[in-house]
């Protein structure tokens, strides 16, 4: 016996359901996983900036802050340089001819400091112009050649010359953005003034102005930004702060290399 079109349609629908429900449930977002709707994310948890958080989740501000220490000392920045196969040629070269040295500096030479616990290259060292024959570092300035020794030695216009390289410069606050000043040659962070100016600054009419520091007024943990890991404290969000050198390990992720450690303090 056939079926009509009323008992046909009933029964694929039967069909349909009964080959979903062996099908596995979809999974739910885990706290800290992407998500772009709250039914996205597991029981418990809430869809906030398209990251699932626990609902109710807070914090007490620790007032520690992580960090990222890759030195202590200039001989930790250059415990895994290399010098080139070839140092012997090159620093021949540069005894026979102090103005053939670049190579040997360069090549042959750690040229990193550690500098506010942070390795930065330093350039070639030095002890006078004619050491520096490189036309992009071509002044010897506390040892080290530089890109430029006063603004005149930039030539691009506009550029000024700030501790030996060349950079966008600013005359005046004018010239820096929002909440900077323009300190001999280099725009800096400044104090703010008002709510107003922090709330185009972060683009967040909630923005507020406390002890020259611009920050979000909030009244729950989930109007600040969770990725950053802040919470709503004395109304206005911060940085919940850190307990342990692990929980900045966890912060810093993929960007501690090269042996740098994460320390909680």
């Amino acid at each position: 016996m056939g079926f009509g079109p009323g008992r046909r349609s009933i029964a694929i629908g039967l069909c349909v359901l009964a080959a979903r429900a062996g099908e596995p449930a979809p999974r739910l977002g885990a706290p800290g996983e992407s998500c772009t709707a709250r039914n996205d994310c597991a029981e418990g948890l809430a869809c906030l900036r398209s990251v699932c958080v626990p609902v109710g989740a807070s914090f007490t501000v620790t007032g520690k802050d992580c960090y990222r220490i890759e030195c202590e000392a200039d001989g930790d920045c250059c415990a895994d340089f290399t010098p080139s196969a070839d140092c012997d040629f090159y620093q021949m070269r540069c005894e026979a001819d102090p103005m053939d040295c670049a190579g040997f500096r360069t090549l042959c030479q750690c040229n990193d400091l550690c500098v506010e616990q942070r390795c930065a290259n330093a350039g070639p060292a030095c002890m006078l112009d004619t050491d520096c024959p490189s036309f992009s570092t071509p002044f010897c300035t506390a040892g080290r050649c530089v890109e430029c020794r006063e603004h005149a030695d930039c030539t691009f216009e506009g550029d000024r010359c700030v501790d030996g390289a060349c950079a966008r410069g600013c005359l005046g606050p004018d010239d820096c953005p929002a909440l900077h000043g323009c300190e001999a040659g280099r725009c800096v962070p400044a104090p703010c003034s008002s709510a107003r100016e922090c709330a185009f600054a972060l683009g967040d009419a909630r923005g507020r102005c406390t002890g020259g520091s611009c920050s979000l007024a909030c009244t729950d943990d989930l109007e600040c930004d969770v990725s950053r890991f802040e919470v709503c404290h004395d109304a206005e969000c911060r940085f919940a702060g850190c307990e342990t050198d692990a929980e900045c390990r966890a912060l810093f992720g993929s960007a501690l290399t090269d042996g740098a450690r994460a320390v909680c303090r």
